[in-house]
């Protein structure tokens, strides 16, 4: 999952996706796969109809994977999760570093 949670991030990003947006979105699936409409399924295992049900908004496919990896990741516990945080954290220094524009 090393980069494929960059990927995803990047992608959200990307696509015009900030800090907040992913957030409340990575917050609200995580909820409806604890005790809402989802209750009992994996993060990962929600469909797109599913994640727009949720999150009552339209969002592309390609985006809703990253969403559901960077959800996934941001729910764990562990160093790749707190990178993830800290990604999050400042999402445009993240990019940069990304991009190679460091």
């Amino acid at each position: 999952m090393a980069s494929s949670w960059r990927d995803a991030l990047m992608r959200l990003h990307v696509a015009g996706w900030d800090t907040d947006d992913i957030d409340a979105a990575c917050e609200a699936l995580v909820s409806a796969c604890e005790e809402g409409p989802a209750s009992g399924a994996e993060v990962t295992e929600l469909t797109a109809a599913e994640v727009r049900d949720i999150l009552e908004t339209p969002v592309a496919d390609e985006e809703i994977s990253a969403l559901l990896t960077v959800a996934a990741l941001r729910a764990m516990e562990g160093a790749e999760a707190q990178q993830l945080r800290e990604a999050l954290y400042d999402l445009d220094a993240f990019a940069y570093e990304y991009a190679g524009d460091d």
